[in-house]
């Protein structure tokens, strides 16, 4: 048994080959040793140390991704969500969703969660598709230093698709004010 420090020592114990293991309280994943275990050989009067047994408690990053139907930044009330969005954990934080990184997709209302995830600093990231801005959070980028078991939530993104005005501009021949069939579009002319 540890005492209250998470100090043991196994004392008494006849020289041999064998393994020490260490168990861990349910929901935690062993971060040491890599094995299931300590390989040994004591001898008489070995006193073998730093056969530590670490573990943690998975957590989770989630959030929402808001279409920003009036470019403001603020996910307003109406604004629909993001189906079928890729979001990232950019884990060598260069901006760009590099291979091996973790995608999560964004479900029908917009919902995006990451879990299992071990203590350390994540970078969250949508990856944006031509034509679309982030306009939330600034950056557009969360940075998340998870600690064991920390489920961290409202990390919401705003997108907005750029708009488009288009039209004709012609030689009103008649000045009416109406384009008709025989009136020419007009080349090269700034708008």
């Amino acid at each position: 048994m540890t005492n209250g420090s998470g100090d043991y020592v196994l004392s008494g114990v006849v020289p041999d080959t064998g393994t020490i293991r260490g168990s861990l309280p349910a929901g935690y994943v062993r971060s040491q040793p890599a094995t299931d275990g300590y390989a040994v050989t004591l001898s008489s009067s070995d006193a073998l140390t730093s056969r530590d047994f670490g573990g943690y408690r998975p957590g989770s990053i989630a959030g929402h991704t808001a279409d920003d139907l009036n470019g403001n930044g603020i996910d307003d009330p109406g604004e629909p969500g993001k189906a079928g969005w890729t979001m990232y954990l950019d884990l060598d934080n260069s901006g760009t969703k590099d291979a091996g990184e973790p995608t999560a997709t964004t479900n029908g209302s917009g919902d995006y969660v990451f879990g299992g995830l071990a203590p350390r600093t994540y970078r969250v990231r949508p990856v944006i598709t031509a034509g679309f801005t982030c306009t939330k959070p600034a950056q557009c980028v969360y940075v998340n230093a998870l600690v064991s078991g920390e489920n961290a939530t409202a990390r919401d993104f705003a997108l907005v698709e750029a708009a488009k005005v288009s039209g004709v501009v012609y030689s009103d021949d008649d000045a009416d004010g109406t384009r008709d069939g025989s009136e020419a579009g007009r080349n090269a002319r700034t708008v």
